[in-house]
């Protein structure tokens, strides 16, 4: 069953304080499912991926980092998800995205050539519960079914978003393999031009 508007508000309030490990991981289960639909046996906590490391939970391509608090243990956050970003993409062949959080914080990662890239962060306002919902559904792609208007575009596609930064993540690796292209040159060349006649900038 759905969670309530109280029942959200009361969560993200509870995320807000940054209740500890176990409390975020309960809270972020329950969110999963409740809200966005996850079934229960498709999340998995405290998987094991490397001799000594546990993922703390995994769902789809998505892997979440719970720490108390992000302000001491970021690097910390970091430096695990990159290593788990790294073995899941090895082992699978398929790209995943990490996101550190200790409640108040929800910190999202992917993996570039190597090196662990910022994508966005997001601080949880418990005035605004749906705030965390919309964040985290541009991340985990889990909700098809959005309400097409600006605010939710904005918020999903926009410059600030994580959606819009993995993409152009993605656009700049493609640009750096085939932009010396003498076709490719002129075919944005053309588009330029294009731009300029309909935009009138030179």
């Amino acid at each position: 069953m759905p969670l309530s508007e109280t029942q959200l508000e009361e969560l993200v309030r509870h995320l807000y304080q940054r209740p500890g490990h176990d409390s975020v991981k309960s809270e972020l289960h329950r969110l999963l499912v409740d809200h966005f639909g996850a079934a229960a046996a498709e999340i998995v906590h405290e998987q094991r991926i490397e001799a000594r490391s546990r993922v703390d939970t995994l769902l789809g391509n998505t892997v979440f980092e719970i720490k108390r608090d992000l302000r001491q243990e970021d690097a910390d956050a970091r430096d695990q998800l990159a290593r788990y970003l790294e073995n899941r993409e090895r082992v699978t062949g398929e790209q995943f995205c990490g996101i550190a959080t200790d409640g108040r914080t929800f910190a999202a990662y992917e993996l570039r050539d190597g090196d662990l890239v910022h994508l966005h962060t997001h601080a949880v306002n418990p005035a605004r519960p749906h705030d965390l919902t919309i964040c985290l559904e541009g991340i985990l792609s889990l909700s098809p079914n959005l309400p097409p208007d600006p605010l939710t575009v904005i918020s999903e596609l926009g410059r600030d978003s994580a959606a819009y930064t993995r993409a152009q993540g993605v656009l700049a690796a493609a640009w750096a393999r085939v932009g010396a292209r003498p076709d490719v040159k002129l075919k944005r060349d053309l588009w330029n031009q294009h731009l300029q006649l309909v935009y009138g900038v030179d």
